[in-house]
């Protein structure tokens, strides 16, 4: 058999997999954070960052620096790396050709956020980060139908990105007061005694945890959204040591997240988690993202659970796109999202008995496109 002749039997065995139906989860918890580049979740904390951005420089190489990226990584997002994606998958790490790219032309959050959770990329009326309904139906608002469903979100925006009015769910964002809640009055209180340094716009990831964990807890909901904000406030004022400060407060939220699905009787063998952030940032101008700086349509996304299988980190060369995040989430609960706009396929390898790490080795694999499956032309 030929080289070509056994790539395209991996392609079919790729494809007929693909289509199998792995186990559904009952609840599924969706986090995403603000422009955390992949650099920083696959190679770790950037020394060279650190030296030219940090008044103490010495104190952060001490707690982050190893000249192993795969040990670097662990030191940054211990909890991430050594338990999470473990027990899951994790895509984007371009240094081994697994690529993820937003498909929105302008890369800003409204239009990836818009894009993650619709399915497909409205360049016409979602291309600013404004106050403006989104007219699309995304896949919260379409699981709400039938489960379920809130979302805490540091940024003020998010009301309009979910069209709060429309979709007919609970959206707290930003300062919001919040009601319904045993020991409203205290948090409350909190965020108004809180620090504003991004004034009202976006609320301290720690207060947004707080306020979803007691939601939580209260209401156990069966869709829950989680969207954090602090990473890109930091990146933008060019503060790595915040920077990299969020990254570790995020870290350690997921693992509080983590250990209270794994432990809950609810939520426990029956939940699915889907991590992933909005947009990229630039490789030399880290501090910015926008359509002409390159790096900013890279990105990544992990998950684990129920349905999942324990892959690890996935090396296997590709292509796939944000849009397809928003049918991944609804296959991972058993459903297909369907709505006025087509919405683009889900992720397959997540849904494949085994996703093979180093597929017939000897072999030259051929590039997928994930969101079709065909083959990308060799370069």
């Amino acid at each position: 058999m030929t080289r070509n002749q056994l790539n395209f039997l991996f392609l079919i065995l790729f494809q007929f997999t693909s289509n199998l139906s792995a186990q559904k989860a009952d609840y599924i918890f969706i986090v995403t954070i603000d422009g955390l580049r992949w650099q920083e979740v696959f190679e770790g904390a950037d020394s060279l960052l650190i030296r030219d951005n940090i008044e103490q420089p010495n104190l952060y190489l001490e707690q982050y620096y190893d000249p192993q990226p795969e040990k670097r990584r662990a030191l940054l997002m211990p909890f991430f790396w050594k338990t999470l994606v473990q027990n899951g998958q994790i895509y984007g790490n371009r240094n081994k050709h697994n690529f993820m790219d937003v498909a929105n032309s302008t890369r800003i959050s409204y239009p990836g956020y818009s894009e993650l959770l619709t399915g497909f990329c409205d360049d016409k009326h979602i291309y600013r980060n404004k106050k403006i309904k989104n007219p699309n139906t995304h896949v919260l608002e379409f699981l709400s139908k039938t489960k379920h469903t809130a979302a805490f979100c540091s940024w003020d925006v998010f009301p309009y990105i979910l069209n709060e009015e429309r979709a007919g769910f609970s959206v707290n964002a930003g300062f919001e007061t919040v009601e319904d809640l045993h020991g409203k009055d205290q948090l409350n209180l909190q965020q108004l005694q809180s620090v504003k340094p991004w004034k009202q716009s976006v609320r301290p990831d720690t207060l947004t945890w707080k306020i979803a964990q007691t939601y939580l807890e209260e209401q156990q909901p069966e869709v829950l959204y989680l969207a954090f904000g602090e990473t890109d406030e930091y990146g933008h004022e060019g503060n790595y040591a915040g920077y990299l400060d969020a990254i570790r407060q995020f870290d350690q939220i997921l693992k509080t997240l983590w250990d209270h699905i794994q432990h809950d009787k609810k939520y426990a063998g029956k939940s699915a988690l889907v991590i992933t952030t909005d947009h990229g940032r630039g490789a030399f101008h880290w501090k910015h993202h926008h359509s002409l700086i390159q790096g900013s349509s890279e990105i990544w996304m992990a998950v684990a659970g129920t349905g999942i299988e324990a892959c690890g980190e996935i090396g296997v060369p590709m292509q796939i796109y944000q849009k397809q995040t928003a049918q991944t989430i609804a296959r991972l609960v058993g459903q297909n999202f369907e709505c006025e706009h087509a919405v683009a396929k889900s992720i397959p390898t997540i849904f494949e008995p085994t996703t093979p790490q180093v597929p017939f080795p000897a072999i030259a694999l051929p590039l997928l496109n994930a969101s079709t499956g065909t083959v990308l032309p060799q370069k």
